[in-house]
Parts: C-alpha cells; structure tokens; sequence
C-alpha cells in the first residue's frame, strides 16, 4: 500500500507527488490522459514563479517586456517595463518535468487510465480504475475543475466558473502579448495574443459561460485588422473556476489546485497556485503520516496554510473581477488611457513587482488620483448597481503584505 495516491498530474498534482518523493514517501499517480502537461493554456508565469519553480532549458519561448491593450473605441496602449516580469513557457514540458522529476525519485505513474470509484475506509483508501484497484494511506485529488471525484469523498465542488477558449494562431513578427478590452469585436472578459515560438501565436478568450462562439467572433475581428494570419488547427475550451471550494480536505483525502478553484479569479491563471498548494500539501500529507494521523482534524492544516499564503488575494482579486465585469466599455477605455498617460500600471509593476499581485496591482490603480477622478466623474450615473457597490466593499486595500512573495525561497 502506497503512502499517498495522487489522482491527476498537472502542476498540482505533479509538485505534490514530487515534494512527497523528496520526503521518502511512496507515490502512485494516476491520469486519464497519455501526454502528460497536455492542458490548454497561455503558459504565462510570473517572475516569482520563475525564481521558485525555474522552467528546464528550452522551456521559455520568450520574456516579454512590454503588451499592448486595445480597448473599446479602437485605441491601443502600449505598457512596457526595464526588465521581464514574465515568461511564456511551454506548458507541456514544463508540466511534465515535475512528474520526470518524481518518477525518478520512485513515483509510479498510471498513465490513460480514468477513475472510476473512490472509497475512503477507517485504514485506507481504495481507487479504483479501469484497469486496477489501488490502496493508498491517503488520496490527493488534483484532477481539475469540475471533478466529479469530490462528491465520492463527500466534498463539494464550486459552482461559479468562467470558461476559456484558445486556438494556435499564425502571425507576422510579434514580441507583445496583445489584451482586447472590446464586448462587441473581442466578446468576453477579455482576449489575447501571446507570442510563442516563430510566427505562431496562442489567441484566447476567456467569458463568462461559454466563450468558443465568443473566440470565433475575435478570430473574424482579428483576421480582418491583419493581427493574425491564419488558424493553426481546432480550438480548445476548458472550465476555470472563480473562487475556491469551501472545504479542501476530510479523512484522508486533500484537494489541490483548480480541482480546489486555486486560481487567479481575474486572469484564471493557475500554474503558480497549483505548485504553491503542491508543496503546502506534500509537507502536511509527510507530517500527518509521521504521526499516523489522516484524520479530518489533521489534515485541515492544508487549509489554514494555503489560505494563509494565497487566500485574502483570491478573496481580493474575485471582488475587483466582480467589479470590473460591471464597467462599461466607454469607461474601461478611459481607465486604460488614464493608467497609460500617469504610468499607473507600470510604476506600479517595475517598483513592487506585483505581476502575481493582481489585488495589488488594481487597489493600486484605485488610489491614484487620475484614476479616482475617472470613477467619480463617471460611476454614479454610469454604474446604478447595488452588486457593484457590495463588490467594492470586498476589495482588501493594502491588506495584501507587499513586502512578501507568495513563494519563499
């Protein structure tokens, strides 16, 4: 019998078998699909993630130092910073080389092979598959958003979520990721280019339910400006939770990364999250086995300290996306225009380096001057919400410690 099974080898899963491999612990890892890392996504990480979590050679296809936002009435705005505050990867490698990494350390990997059963009993659980029966001390579930495996440990999944679309693109010579801010030509929260590899590009769009009709009608717009050039194969879609589930643990069984709805509410980006709450849940899981204890009671930690480390800015960054759904696009314009002209966005990046700190980096923007004069010259008679007004209230101005990362070192 394994000390722990992982259910699911995405980052989440992935780092959490690797930190427990590191540990002496034995570890099975189980996935439904063939290629490991096979996930759709930008493949953006930050700064902090790259110092923690640094990506293999040959991972990086670029550190863009600047991206343009082109907003409602047509104008684009260009922001850029002295030195990178991201890197676009490739995802499937980077992913993978975490569960490289374990297997090497004694990980056994079940690789096409879907779940189909759990049972937690007073010594063990119990996974079953469709080609075997697996017992484990304790169960990690990092399957991704929407699992249904949470309801066979009796856990709740999240019911709020927002859905991406994304496509590989072919474009001229492009070194910006481009933002669209534009309800009609780009529908959604927002869309994007990202630059990856010679003349090919990721287009995407994340919405709020379903964003593939949305996607086709930014490709139309896309094409017709001469941003792209032609589309590289079929789109993909995927689920993005927008808050955290309320309970990430019970007897034996912990939760981890978007199948706990760890994500950044306002870009949906996870990658960070997921190794963050990996290592966070690996150190619990060795501690709560040393003393032979995997009770709920014990296991509850895990929340305390994921909660601790990236709770109040998932709590913070899910009000001001709430808020910032509610803006008009005429607004949305003069915002990005006020931030460009008063180099909001970018002093506040290049001083504080907050690209992860999205509550940050908006409560910032909040407080200057340019930028209040904007929402109290427009908010009152633009924004006649009661919603909007109780979103606001949920922004945790500076309560964020500006002075810590999110990982240590």
């Amino acid at each position: 019998m394994d000390d722990v099974i992982i259910v699911g080898a995405g980052p989440a899963g992935a780092n959490t078998a690797l930190g427990l491999t590191k540990l002496g612990r034995s570890v099975t890892v189980i996935d439904e699909r063939i290629h490991l890392g096979d996930k759709v996504c930008t493949g953006i990480i930050g700064s902090e993630c790259v110092r923690k979590y640094p990506p293999g050679p040959g991972m990086t296809f670029g550190q863009p130092t600047s991206a343009n936002v082109t907003t409602a009435n047509g104008k684009t705005y260009h922001f850029s910073t002295e030195y990178p505050q991201a890197s676009v990867i490739d995802r499937v490698q980077y992913v993978a080389q975490f569960s490289k990494d374990a297997e090497a350390l004694g990980a056994k990997y079940f690789l096409g092979e879907r779940v189909v059963s759990i049972e937690v009993t007073v010594s063990c659980v119990v996974v079953s598959t469709s080609n075997r029966k697996l017992r484990g001390k304790a169960l990690v579930i990092a399957s991704g958003f929407g699992t249904s495996l949470l309801s066979q440990v009796g856990l709740q999944k999240g019911n709020e979520y927002m859905v991406g679309s994304q496509v590989e693109v072919e474009v001229n010579d492009m070194d910006s990721v481009h933002v669209y801010l534009d309800s009609l030509k780009t529908p959604g929260f927002f869309s994007w280019i990202t630059p990856t590899v010679s003349n090919k590009a990721l287009v995407g769009v994340i919405a709020n339910k379903t964003s593939k009709s949305k996607l086709d009608t930014s490709l139309k717009y896309l094409k017709s400006v001469g941003s792209i050039n032609r589309v590289c194969g079929s789109s993909r879609s995927w689920g993005i939770p927008l808050k955290p589930i309320e309970q990430t643990y019970t007897n034996r069984v912990l939760v981890v990364g978007d199948s706990a709805g760890q994500i950044k509410p306002i870009t949906g980006g996870g990658i960070l999250y997921s190794l963050v709450c990996g290592d966070i849940a690996a150190s619990v899981l060795d501690s709560c086995l040393e003393k032979e204890d995997l009770s709920e009671n014990a296991l509850s930690a895990y929340q305390v300290l994921w909660k601790k480390k990236i709770g109040k800015e998932i709590q913070s960054s899910y009000s001001i996306r709430k808020f910032v759904e509610k803006i008009p696009n005429k607004i949305q314009s003069q915002l990005v225009k006020v931030a460009k002209t008063h180099t909001v966005i970018e002093g506040l990046i290049a001083n504080k380096g907050m690209f992860d700190k999205h509550s940050l980096i908006f409560s910032g923007m909040f407080s200057n001057p340019a930028i209040s004069w904007v929402f109290r010259k427009n908010f009152r008679n633009s924004i006649e919400n009661n919603d909007v007004q109780e979103t606001l209230k949920g922004i945790s101005l500076g309560e964020a410690n500006e002075g810590n990362e999110l990982v240590h070192q």
